[in-house]
């Protein structure tokens, strides 16, 4: 299973929704960059064929943070890397762009 490891979110412009993803996967062989959508990275974690983690810096060192799940709404599926079964996205304090 691949390492993802998002480093900064892409927001929908008409709500604070996720629409987009970015980081770096890490494979046993080597580290590349990734851009994915939110439906991406909801498909990839449904199917076991990946884990996502958020990214923080900590006294000047880049530090994996927690896991991201993913909340089952009643009209869709929210990301979330926190232990609240609330139906909004949120991965933290992570840089826009």
């Amino acid at each position: 299973m691949n390492r993802y490891v998002i480093h900064a979110v892409n927001l929908e412009p008409d709500s604070s929704g996720i629409k987009e993803v970015t980081g770096f996967v890490t494979t046993p062989q080597r580290r590349i960059r990734f851009d994915d959508s939110k439906m991406a990275v909801i498909l990839r974690i449904n199917s076991g064929l990946g884990e996502y983690r958020t990214y923080k810096m900590v006294n000047g060192k880049d530090v994996e943070g927690p896991l991201v799940r993913i909340i089952h709404g009643e009209k869709e599926m929210f990301l979330r890397n926190d232990s609240e079964h609330i139906e909004a996205d949120d991965l933290g304090p992570l840089p826009k762009y």
